[in-house]
């Protein structure tokens, strides 16, 4: 089944979560996943309620613990594999550390790095592609340039992390336990890469890999323009012929 997940925070923090399902398996489905929300929230009393001291408007917050359907389109959604590949490999990866985390803005740019790290790591493995051009499937990640000066500010504080990061993700030939579900995402990057083998194609979904990231994890303007800085900067100097 293909689905997705996306940080949202539009009527308040929320998640929001998209299903494709078969017409012939909707009604099914549907009455599974209402019982499941169900026992969780009673499971562990997360009951809805208003949020505290909201006054009525017409831009008030979701109720608390609360599950509300059909609220936006999904025009759109179903479309190539390579995207639905994409799209569900990095919901699952959102499962898996997110849970085990406090989601914050900082948890949320190293995410994002530490995707476009095993990206390369991924691109430098397939024998399909330089060195060189690797930095040119970097392309399509954009940066407010009105903003340089800050980004390269952070960028100068973070470069021991990056370097770090850099060293146990692309450096290494396995992942450490604390990287472990990357393993999952690099499998699923294989898959895509099998179905493309040219700069073209590696541009092409280093493209969608950067809208998935901006929209699946409700990047602010600044956040998409740091972590795309943040790549492009570090592993244009960084990257090499060969996983040491």
């Amino acid at each position: 089944m293909d689905f997705q997940i996306m940080l949202n925070n539009v009527s308040g923090d929320n998640i929001r979560l998209v299903l494709v399902i078969a017409n012939n398996m909707q009604t099914e489905v549907i009455a599974i996943l209402q019982t499941n929300f169900a026992d969780f929230i009673n499971c562990h009393a997360l009951h809805p309620k208003a949020c505290k001291n909201e006054q009525q408007s017409i831009f008030m917050n979701f109720p608390v613990n609360s599950i509300q359907y059909g609220l936006f389109s999904t025009r759109g959604f179903v479309d190539d594999p390579t995207a639905a590949m994409l799209r569900k490999g990095v919901s699952k990866m959102m499962i898996g550390l997110f849970c085990q985390e406090n989601v914050d803005d900082d948890l949320l740019v190293t995410f994002a790095v530490c995707i476009w790290f095993s990206w390369i790591r991924v691109l430098l493995n397939s024998n399909s592609i330089s060195a060189d051009q690797i930095t040119e499937t970097l392309t399509p990640l954009n940066i407010d340039v009105s903003e340089e000066g800050y980004l390269l500010d952070s960028y100068n504080i973070l470069i021991p992390y990056l370097a770090e990061f850099y060293r146990i993700i692309i450096g290494s030939r396995n992942y450490k336990h604390e990287f472990n579900w990357l393993e999952g995402w690099e499998i699923t990057l294989h898959s895509v890469i099998n179905q493309g083998c040219c700069l073209k194609d590696f541009m092409c979904i280093s493209s969608r890999l950067n809208s998935l990231i901006k929209v699946q994890l409700s990047l602010s303007g600044y956040a998409d323009s740091l972590v795309n800085f943040l790549v492009k900067h570090f592993l244009g100097n960084q990257v090499s012929d060969s996983i040491l």
